[in-house]
């Protein structure tokens, strides 16, 4: 968590976040999110143009390290 919030405070400070970042923002969610994608996805679709996708999950990144 110490280094989740060290990341979360440089990213925030240098305003490295766009308005389609979700899940780990307040006020945002993994459900705004899809929606939002699969708008885009539906439009890129529509247009015949491709996409590409990076997801980031800071949630709980030691969940699935073995100890």
């Amino acid at each position: 968590s110490i280094i989740r919030d060290c990341i979360m405070h440089h990213i925030v400070e240098n305003q490295l976040l766009t308005k389609y970042q979700h899940s780990f923002i307040k006020g945002r969610s993994c459900v705004t999110q899809l929606f939002a994608v699969l708008d885009k996805w539906t439009e890129a679709m529509g247009m015949e143009k491709y996409m590409d996708v990076i997801y980031l999950d800071f949630a709980k990144p030691f969940v699935s390290v073995p100890h």
